[in-house]
């Protein structure tokens, strides 16, 4: 990108987040600006004939559909008319948000309540009370996760009907490698590990109370950052060389939020986190006992257990259960699974089975289940049948940022039991 830019993001020092409040001026000063969806309304660039292009990249696991259009109109005035983007398609991976009638979503929560004070042991007399959410934080749960649920679904729909609004006539450009292409241009990159100062606990309070208090530089929100990854997430038990520190401390900037989602969902899981009330949000209580019931069918540890072996008829077995439990593991989950559709005389229950697995280890942890690659065939009755057993393996193709990205999580932040 032309030099010099400037980058907006969380992580961005209060002071110059202060001057945007001239932003004519702030950003007159840089031939490049690049800003995640932090930057929104109330920010307007009037000069024209400064900035050529506008260059946008869309997915439906970040913010709604409105809040990126707003982020497109902060520079009023291009010299060209033209706005390059890519967009992840609407689904991603194999899990997709699909409920958005009201009275549904109200349903699901419902739901959830019910099914948090089902499963709390009976020693938790308060527990009842804590699981009921008064009517106004339901409403307000509903209203919200259907705006996040239409805005997901419908939205290169949403994009399109905004761009052909704008005037914006449509030209596709090669998509080949784009996303990848894409993932290593975020602004995050090349932050070196080192060059953020280690702190002790005293130092790293004084620095976060600059961030609570909007005087925070760049510098201290890395240092909050460094210090939360290494004393709140990382395995005390592993020594990662400072390469693989760098690569997981860049990887944490851009995916914070995902990873430690992740983290607390597989503690959870291990039970080394207290028992808690999330009917409202995350609801882990009632994933963390599906997962444990769905490990116990595979005859599997735990559901981050790599390299651990499922037998066929194991996996068949519980692919049938699966198929049963499916509009519960929806529910739960808050997802929509993408089945392969049925064939004229072929039993497709262990393929549908093993897609709503991954879509529910997709949204829980790092792992997924893949056929071995070696093939076991067992002739019974003059016929061979494929008895090839499963394996737990790292989500994401072998050579994929993403498969590189959850390694490291394994292997370093502290998920084991």
């Amino acid at each position: 990108m032309p030099e010099p830019r400037l980058t907006i993001t969380s992580h961005t020092g209060d002071r110059t987040k202060k001057k945007l409040s001239n932003a004519n001026e702030l950003f007159s000063a840089y031939h490049n600006i690049a800003f995640t969806g932090s930057l929104t309304v109330g920010v307007n660039f009037d000069v024209r004939d400064h900035f050529d292009v506008l260059v946008m990249y869309f997915s439906a696991a970040s913010a709604v559909v409105r809040d990126m259009m707003q982020g497109s109109m902060r520079v009023r005035h291009l010299k060209k008319d033209t706005l390059y983007y890519a967009t992840y398609p609407t689904y991603l991976g194999d899990i997709h948000f699909d409920v958005f009638n009201r009275e549904k979503l109200l349903n699901i929560i419902e739901g959830k309540e019910e099914f948090q004070r089902n499963i709390q042991p009976s020693k938790d007399p308060m527990w009842t009370k804590r699981a009921h959410l008064a009517p106004w934080l339901r409403w307000l749960w509903v209203f919200n996760q259907q705006e996040r649920n239409v805005s997901a679904f419908h939205q290169e729909k949403l994009l399109e009907e905004f761009l052909e609004y704008c005037g914006y006539t449509h030209e596709a450009l090669s998509t080949e490698n784009m996303m990848e292409t894409i993932e290593t241009m975020t602004v995050f990159r090349n932050v070196a590990y080192e060059d953020v100062p280690s702190v002790g606990h005293a130092e790293w309070e004084e620095a976060l109370g600059r961030v609570q208090r909007g005087l925070a530089s760049e510098e201290d929100k890395y240092i909050v950052t460094k210090y939360f990854l290494d004393h709140s997430l990382m395995n005390p038990h592993q020594e990662p060389t400072l390469a693989e520190r760098h690569d997981l401390f860049n990887e944490f900037l851009v995916h914070q939020s995902e990873i430690v989602r992740r983290v607390r969902n597989l503690r959870y899981e291990h039970e080394r986190l207290p028992r808690e009330n999330e009917v409202f949000h995350e609801n882990r209580d009632a994933k963390a006992h599906h997962i444990r019931e769905i490990c116990r069918a595979l005859n599997v540890p735990h559901s981050q257990a790599v390299e651990a072996t499922i037998d066929h008829v194991a996996m068949h077995k519980t692919c049938m259960e699966v198929l049963e439990l499916k509009e519960a593991l929806r529910k739960a989950f808050g997802l929509r699974f993408r089945e392969s559709k049925t064939q004229p005389g072929v039993d497709m229950t262990t393929r549908r089975g093993m897609e709503i697995l991954n879509g529910v280890l997709s949204n829980w942890g790092f792992t997924q289940i893949r056929k071995a690659t070696k093939r076991k065939l067992v002739r019974l009755g003059g016929i061979r049948h494929d008895h090839t057993p499963y394996k737990i393996v790292i989500r994401g193709a072998s050579s994929s940022t993403e498969h590189s990205r959850n390694k490291l999580c394994l292997d370093f932040l502290d998920v084991n039991p």
